[in-house]
């Protein structure tokens, strides 16, 4: 890509950002908020909300039109919420309209703005969200509990959805379904759970949906990762417990085996980084196995992090790094750690689980550059923040 290119990109980065995070009344009319929005920002929520007989109206005509809309489709929009996105609407509501500051991820403040629901702005130099008076007498008029059942059975799908594909990286959507299906109670209806996941992957930034299915944000590439799967077809889906894989839905989840632990205790130990640091540095070695990558490339990785300058401290360095890959479940290993492989079958691995290299990037992207965002890279909402501790936190 030439400098001209990547010159535009950022331009237009900071010309969105910009606007999403300009000045904006701490009271608002859903006429104001709409006139935020660009035309075409309008003709999506124009086809979200299936308006009819408005595709040709100029911008502030299909304002007008689209104000009663947004109000009358609330009730709808609700069915597919979960307990902290409803939460968030109610907390914003329950101050006056404004939650300033907001220090949440660009994506949660897009998913309700999107819906026009809620507009993101600057009130008083502060970034917040406002919202408009008509939808907070709308959610005045709601009843939680004709909610709450859907909102918990929403929240436990997503949350079983997320855990299952971080341990499995990729699942196509009857998989998913399927899976999920065995761990709740209740009937699974196919319609719903797709359209609940498909919500909560515009306002979570750690599940995604691919043309092959759904995956974790940190798959690189869904299809290359679902063939290595396809191609152990006598190989079952580790069982994971309904226990592990809600505690894998936890934002920035990191398996911590005693092999983890051993790496992080030498690096906090022998070089002066900080707890969060050596967190960091381990998860991210993790995060290379569980990939598949290959061990060479991660030993690059921690070269680069910490200070190797005698043999002895590579191979104590390597030797540590040798039993986390092997005690590392893998996603093309449909879960389960090398170790466990060569406890089924001593020549199902070689010493090492070498297999395609590590990819650096994730497949969460920068809305308008389309550049892949990395779990460490700087958050692309503009926060200053690594992108793991902003919107893939929401």
């Amino acid at each position: 890509m030439n400098m001209d290119v990547k010159r535009k990109e950022i331009t237009l980065d900071e010309k969105f950002f910009a606007r999403l995070w300009s000045g904006i009344g701490s009271s608002i009319s859903l006429e104001e908020g709409l006139s935020r929005l660009t035309k075409n920002e309008l003709d999506e929520l124009r086809r979200a909300l299936a308006v009819k007989n408005a595709s040709g109206l100029k911008k502030q005509d299909l304002i007008q039109k689209l104000q009663d809309a947004i109000v009358e489709s609330l009730s709808d929009e609700l069915q597919y919420m979960d307990k902290a996105r409803f939460s968030l609407l109610m907390d914003i509501a329950n101050n006056g309209g404004v939650l300033a500051p907001f220090v949440g991820g660009v994506s949660a403040a897009l998913y309700f703005q999107n819906r026009g629901l809620v507009f993101a702005g600057a009130v008083d130099g502060q970034k917040a969200l406002v919202m408009p008076q008509e939808v907070i007498e709308k959610l005045k008029t709601v009843q939680e509990s004709d909610y709450t059942d859907k909102f918990n059975r929403n929240t436990e799908w997503i949350r079983l959805s997320t855990g299952l594909l971080y341990y499995y990286g990729v699942l196509d959507t009857v998989q998913l379904e399927q899976m999920v299906s065995g761990y709740v109670s209740e009937f699974v209806d196919s319609e719903v759970f797709m359209d609940v996941l498909y919500h909560a992957a515009s306002y979570y930034s750690d599940i995604l949906y691919t043309e092959e299915g759904w995956s974790s944000w940190q798959v690189d590439s869904a299809r290359e990762l679902l063939e290595g799967q396809q191609s152990r077809p006598s190989l079952d889906y580790f069982p994971f417990t309904k226990e592990q894989l809600l505690k894998a839905s936890e934002p920035n989840y990191v398996e911590r085996t005693p092999e983890y632990y051993a790496l992080f205790n030498y690096i906090k130990v022998n070089y002066s980084v900080s707890h969060e640091d050596a967190h960091d540095i381990t998860a991210e070695c993790v995060e290379n196995a569980q990939a598949g990558g290959l061990f060479t490339e991660t030993m690059h990785f921690l070269k680069s992090q910490i200070e190797m300058e005698d043999i002895q401290t590579l191979d104590e360095v390597a030797g540590l790094l040798v039993k986390l890959f092997n005690a590392t479940r893998q996603w093309e290993l449909k879960g389960r750690s090398a170790n466990e492989m060569r406890a089924l079958s001593s020549n199902v691995l070689s010493n090492l689980p070498l297999a395609k290299p590590f990819p650096n990037t994730s497949n969460v992207v920068s809305i308008d550059s389309k550049k892949k965002v990395g779990r460490n890279d700087p958050c692309h909402c503009g926060s200053g923040k690594k992108f793991k501790k902003c919107c893939s936190l929401n």
